[in-house]
């Protein structure tokens, strides 16, 4: 007989050790304390024979739509107790023990045809978005001379100097896809980061008039393949046009420090994969994905319903009834005698709730079928459900 409970303080010893002997990448004392983690576990007798642990995310859906998130950072399960459904069982009850606060799972998986990434989407996990990853060799290079003023943050000292700079540049760029940031991200990021020990992270940021304009964050690393580089972790700039003057900087650096490849991995939709390919960097053959699950729906459904500016004024009142083959029906708005109802399927659903595709594709596709009122009902979706333009950074891989 299994139990299955949350994670407490007083675990957190046996979960590292379960953590360890698995596959993944140890977790320590400063990368569990430092982010903001918790887990569901799995005992027999007494004895932690499983976990799934999560990090608290609030993910930034759009600018406007958040979603509490439980990111999965692995899940684990001692051998001898395998293929026994524990996993999911794991999940099921993190849902029953995180509910209250919390609308969604999130993770990361590369191999789409291995056994993991199978078993999430036999969970309902839907991918959410493709990451695609690049290289550029700099050796026999020749750096130009950056025509902005710059900065090279690396301190603590440092970082808390710039954090509301490097915050500031964040927001003006209107960047979502990602965890909800504070300033004090950074200085979290350099002391927690979960690759800490394999990586040397620093920060480059071009300047005017004093203000961080743009900015990177980057990491030298041989982690995994044993090579020399720089990972380029996040790349920020208010303006699409600073990017050049940005990774002008990001490669004249690399060769200063005998560095002979740069790396980025963006999302497949960012127009910053065709800047990407147009300036030297070539595909690894190496892809990754964001998959998702909204398994709080009708919660999540309430709280962006009721958000200011998501519907017209005239339509304020309206309701919306959505139809599911398996998972029942969900309700935007308070129902009336004339709500009008759509049908779609659950994965469709996932990828309305994640803003991943335009209702109207979706409608013209026949992945939503609109069964009253098709002009209202329309209009709803298109309201609240706009496709979002997401963008990847690697300094939120888990």
């Amino acid at each position: 007989m299994f139990e299955f409970r949350k994670f407490t303080p007083c675990d957190k010893g046996e979960l590292l050790a379960l953590i360890e002997r698995s596959d993944s990448t140890p977790r320590t004392d400063a990368t569990w304390d430092g982010n903001p983690m918790t887990a569901c576990l799995a005992f027999e007798s007494g004895r932690l024979i499983g976990a799934v642990p999560f990090e608290k995310r609030t993910f930034k859906i759009t600018n406007e739509h958040h979603t509490q998130m439980l990111w999965v950072s692995a899940a684990h399960v001692d051998p001898p107790y395998r293929s026994q459904g524990i996993g999911q069982q794991l999940l099921d009850n993190t849902i029953s023990l995180f509910g209250k606060n919390f609308d969604s799972f999130g993770v990361y998986r590369e191999d789409e045809s291995s056994k993991a990434y199978k078993w999430y989407e036999k969970n309902n996990f839907i991918p959410l978005l493709p990451i695609l990853a690049y290289k550029k060799k700099i050796d026999g290079f020749t750096p130009l001379n950056p025509t902005n003023d710059w900065v090279q943050i690396t301190s603590d000292q440092d970082l808390k100097f710039y954090e509301e700079d490097l915050f500031s540049c964040l927001n003006n760029s209107m960047i979502c896809g990602i965890p909800k940031r504070n300033p004090e991200h950074w200085r979290k990021l350099f002391s927690s980061y979960y690759y800490k020990d394999f990586n040397e992270l620093s920060i480059l940021a071009t300047r005017s008039d004093t203000n961080i304009t743009s900015f990177a964050v980057l990491a030298r690393t041989s982690m995994r393949d044993n090579i020399d580089r720089l990972d380029i972790l996040e790349l920020v700039a208010a303006e699409h046009a600073q990017i050049s003057s940005l990774v002008s900087l990001i490669e004249g650096y690399a060769h200063k420090i005998k560095v002979n490849e740069v790396r980025i991995q963006c999302s497949a939709q960012d127009q910053l994969r065709y800047w990407i390919e147009e300036n030297g960097y070539r595909y690894r053959n190496r892809r990754t994905n964001i998959m998702g699950r909204v398994f709080n729906i009708q919660n999540y459904l309430n709280k962006i319903s009721k958000l200011p500016g998501n519907l017209p004024k005239s339509e304020a009142k309206d309701t919306l009834s959505i139809e599911t083959p398996d998972q029942g029906i969900f309700q935007i708005g308070e129902p009336s005698i004339d709500t009008p109802r759509c049908f779609i399927r659950s994965n469709d659903l996932q990828t309305l709730l994640f803003q991943r595709s335009s209702p109207a594709d979706m409608i013209t596709d026949g992945r939503i079928i609109l069964l009253e009122s098709p002009e209202r009902s329309k209009k709803i979706l298109c309201n609240l459900f706009p496709l979002a333009s997401w963008r990847y950074f690697q300094s939120d891989y888990i």
